[in-house]
C-alpha cells in the first residue's frame, strides 16, 4: 500500500436500525416489579377496614407477608446445600476406579526441612499424593 493510496477519511457505513426490545423489556419488567412490591406493601400494612371499604374481601392470611419473604432466602439456602451434595458425588471419583490406586508412579508429598527449601520452586507447587496412612494420622490423631 502506497502513500498515496491511504485516504484517512473513509465512508462510513450505515447502521441499521434495529428495535430495542431487550431494552423495552428490561424497563416494563423494572417497572411491573415496583407495582407488585408497591401492592405487597399495601396488602402488608393496610388495616383490613380499609381493603374492605374497597371491596377486596378475599385475600390469603397476612401471615404470609412475612412468611414468604423468609421462605425465599431459606429455600435457596436448602437448593444451594443440596446442589452442592450432588455436585460432589458427580464429580468424586468412584472407588472402583483404576486411577485412585497406588503403584511405583504414584508422586507423594514428601515435607522438607526449613533449611531444605528450594530458592526456585515453582509459584503453584505440582499435585501430590499423600499416603492413607499420613492421611489417618492428620484425621484422627493417630500415631
Amino acid at each position: 500500500m502506497e502513500l498515496q493510496d491511504f485516504n484517512p477519511v473513509q465512508p462510513v457505513e450505515e447502521v441499521k436500525k434495529k428495535r430495542p426490545q431487550a431494552e423495552v423489556y428490561g424497563f416494563v419488567l423494572w417497572v411491573v416489579t415496583f407495582f407488585i412490591f408497591g401492592f405487597y406493601l399495601l396488602f402488608a400494612w393496610l388495616p383490613t377496614d380499609i381493603l374492605h371499604a374497597y371491596g377486596i374481601t378475599y385475600y390469603p392470611d397476612r401471615y404470609w407477608t412475612l412468611g414468604i419473604p423468609a421462605y425465599v432466602p431459606f429455600t435457596y439456602g436448602i437448593i444451594g446445600i443440596t446442589m452442592n451434595f450432588f455436585w460432589i458425588y458427580y464429580k468424586a471419583t468412584p472407588l472402583d476406579e483404576f486411577g485412585i490406586l497406588e503403584d511405583e508412579y504414584t508422586n507423594f508429598a514428601v515435607l522438607q526441612r526449613p533449611d531444605q527449601l528450594d530458592i526456585q520452586k515453582p509459584v503453584i507447587p505440582p499435585v501430590k499424593d499423600i499416603p492413607i496412612t499420613k492421611l489417618n494420622q492428620v484425621l484422627y490423631h493417630k500415631k
